[in-house]
């Protein structure tokens, strides 16, 4: 660390160790030792890149390659602990000119055309081509891996964080291979043209807080959100990446760009954990009560007979706690839960993870009167609670295993059919009035769940006497025998992958055939 702390994270002298490369008369990559002219053009670069960094974009008058410093964030920007204290450091030379010599592209691209079009249209282009900015920018950083399973450039962010990485790959943004420039911009105008075509009449896409929504009260039938799913990842830090560069490009046409960085204080994330000098309110209570406002919100804006679903994916029980203690308290009666496989599985954030294998998407329903108040003055006991639970789970674990799922997934998704029997009261209370938290009750819809499994598991033994060694040994492999998400997910990603651009296809080869998968931290 202390080497690379005093180089600034290594960017700007790095070696060039290897060049890749393709020959039109053979099939593959070729893989060659760097020529004289390749390590004359890297030194190019780097003798032209002070007076680059030095020099001042005369539409933002800020430094045309951002300069503002990165804060460190443990597990999420690690990268200041190795030198790279400022996001200009991020970039070697000639990857700096490369983007420098775009972004100047684009800026005289939106000045022509505000001379002849109105300046609405003049922005929207200038709009798109700095989402495909930021899409080369992805792909143009000290931080992208070489995948040797794909043979090409790993974007930036593999996974939901900037790790500190010690061999990077440079694309060539004047190629048609992965990380062009070509592809940067046809991505987008791919999606863009998709859209023309398939969408009988427009929609709309409003800016707002969640706390506070534009839609009137009762004027939905169907509500679908993914909300933050609690601490697992830092979208507004992350998003400066991206951030600086747009506020250079966008700042003097829009005001929402025209800012040091993007907005953070509203976000509802539980960020104390990650970085308790900036974010020391942000802790699981502030979560809680930052989403139950917006599942008011949303129950607001829904009809009283209308539904809702509710995108969540978290590996601890504290942020399911969190999310589901919020919207109880925001007056939702939860109906239903269904994992649905949402996530590559060969991306990096699946790999030795202790994530999911799906996203479960809660159901639930409006706690309401005809009129659209709140009926807060249900009380349910809690021994019938207690003695419908069982029942409920003992209905719902026999068809998620036919479905195939099974550990984690399983558990996670009787939620929904558990938390019916809780949400649809105000309160629960036991015969001497005291009322029952949802922490309580999920440790018995966690203890009913484990126990169903046992005997889904032994089928028609008594499990009920294990010791506590056995038990886990049982549920272990139990998710063991469910296998992974199946399929040959990594030779499809390849083979999605050979149109020159993917998202986050990591890992390498094929799956081995036969034998079982377990995820990592199943067990746990």
């Amino acid at each position: 660390r202390k080497q690379m702390q005093s180089r600034r994270g290594g960017a700007d002298d790095a070696r060039l160790m290897a060049v890749v490369a393709v020959r039109s008369s053979q099939q593959g990559r070729v893989y060659r030792l760097p020529s004289k002219a390749d390590l004359a053009a890297a030194a190019a670069a780097e003798a032209e890149i002070e007076s680059v960094r030095k020099a001042v974009d005369s539409v933002s008058g800020l430094s045309i390659v951002p300069n503002e410093l990165i804060p460190f964030m443990s597990g999420v920007f690690n990268v200041p602990l190795y030198g790279h204290n400022a996001w200009n450091t991020l970039f070697s030379p000639r990857q700096t000119l490369a983007l420098v010599g775009i972004f100047r592209k684009i800026q005289e691209a939106i000045q022509r055309l505000s001379l002849d079009n109105p300046a609405e249209f003049a922005t929207a282009v200038g709009v798109m081509l700095g989402l495909a900015f930021d899409r080369q920018v992805d792909f143009t950083s000290a931080l992208c891996s070489w995948w040797a399973g794909g043979e090409k450039i790993q974007h930036t962010f593999g996974r939901q964080a900037l790790p500190m990485i010690w061999d990077f790959a440079e694309c060539n943004p004047f190629s048609d291979s992965t990380g062009c420039w070509q592809g940067a911009f046809e991505w987008g105008a791919k999606v863009c043209e998709h859209g023309a075509e398939s969408l009988e009449r427009p929609g709309q896409a409003v800016i707002a807080s969640a706390t506070t929504h534009p839609l009137p009260d009762d004027s939905a039938q169907c509500l679908v959100t993914d909300p933050p799913y609690y601490n697992a990842v830092p979208y507004a830090d992350l998003s400066d990446f991206f951030f600086v560069w747009l506020r250079r490009l966008l700042g003097a046409r829009i005001p929402d760009f025209d800012a040091p960085e993007s907005p953070k204080t509203e976000e509802c994330c539980e960020m104390a954990g990650w970085d308790s000098k900036r974010y020391p309110e942000k802790d699981g209570k502030w979560f809680e009560r930052k989403m139950a406002g917006a599942m008011r919100e949303a129950r607001r804006v829904l009809a009283p007979d209308g539904i809702a679903t509710v995108v969540f994916a978290h590996k601890a029980t504290s942020g399911w706690e969190a999310l589901l203690q919020a919207m109880v308290d925001a007056g939702w009666t939860l109906t239903g839960s269904w994992p649905i496989d949402t996530e590559m599985a060969t991306r990096l954030r699946a790999m030795n993870s202790a994530v999911l294998a799906s996203s479960v998407h809660l159901v639930c329903r409006p706690r309401e009167n005809p009129d659209g108040s709140v009926r807060a003055d249900e009380v349910g006991d809690w021994r019938e609670v207690l003695a419908e639970l069982p029942r409920r789970i003992h209905e719902w674990m026999p068809r998620l295993a036919e479905e195939g799922v099974v550990g984690a997934d399983a558990i996670f998704a009787c939620l929904g059919p558990a938390l019916e029997i809780y949400s649809r009261y105000s309160r629960v209370e036991k015969a001497s009035g005291e009322v029952i938290t949802l922490r309580e009750y999920l440790e018995q819809v966690w203890a009913a769940v484990s126990t169903e499994a046992l005997s889904m598991i032994f089928r028609e033994a008594d499990a009920a006497g294990l010791e506590p060694d056995a038990r886990l040994t049982a549920m272990w492999l139990w998710t063991l025998g469910g296998g992974g998400n199946g399929g040959d997910s990594a030779a499809d990603d390849e083979a999605a992958s050979d149109e020159g651009d993917d998202e986050e296809s990591s890992g390498g080869g094929k799956a081995g055939a036969g034998g079982f998968t377990l995820e990592y931290d199943a067990a746990r």
